[in-house]
């Protein structure tokens, strides 16, 4: 089981994130199924792209790097011809690189999700500070808006509506506790774009199950 949100990028457009929760250790072989997993569901229902690119969360890019979970994976992802595998992807790229998908285990993964959210409250925060110090800071900001607006709605988890959860019988959508009507919404979106790009049956059959 992969808990899977749709995390922020800097073309609007979003990455996968896998597994951001369910399981702290995992399996190389876990993390190769979770890459054909989520390869299907950016080709056939999010349709970012033919041949999705799979990048693997590491502290460098180099084939090398990391824990034996990393090091090994990389060899399985680098060695299956199914998974457009693109090589390691730090932190600091997963907003800008050029991987629709990025693995990790449950535990990596969450603290980036949850890091890159702090990182975005904490950054509209100095914005409004900077904005409230004098006269002309307003009118940019005025100016600005539709700017703001757009990247609040970027940032924002009830525009995605919640987290796929890959691995179980049926099509599943985990929302946040305190999901408003939005995000209730396009969860209910999302479930239904799942069931009709017939998400569940492609990746049994695929993994074989």
């Amino acid at each position: 089981i992969a808990i899977t949100p749709i995390i922020p990028s800097a073309d609007g457009r979003g990455k996968l994130l896998l597994d951001a929760g369910a399981n702290l250790e995992l399996k190389p072989f876990h993390l190769e199924q979770f890459a054909i997993a989520a390869s299907i569901i950016v080709r056939d229902v999010l349709k970012w792209d033919l041949k999705p690119k799979v990048g693997l969360l590491n502290i460098g890019t180099e084939p090398g790097k990391g824990r034996e979970l990393e090091k090994e994976t990389y060899k399985i992802l680098s060695e299956n011809e199914n998974i457009n595998f693109v090589g390691n992807i730090e932190p600091k790229d997963c907003m800008i690189g050029d991987a629709d998908i990025i693995l990790s285990d449950g535990f990596s993964a969450n603290i980036l999700m949850k890091g890159m959210e702090g990182t975005a409250k904490g950054v509209s925060k100095i914005i409004k500070r900077s904005i409230g110090k004098n006269i002309f800071h307003l009118l940019g900001a005025f100016l600005l808006k539709g700017t703001f607006k757009t990247l609040k709605e970027t940032l924002d988890p009830s525009t995605i509506g919640g987290a796929i959860i890959l691995g179980v019988r049926k099509t599943a959508i985990k929302a946040q506790g305190a999901s408003n009507y939005k995000a209730v919404s396009n969860a209910i979106r999302q479930a239904k774009n799942l069931v009709e790009g017939k998400v569940i049956e492609k990746v049994k059959e695929e993994l074989k199950l």
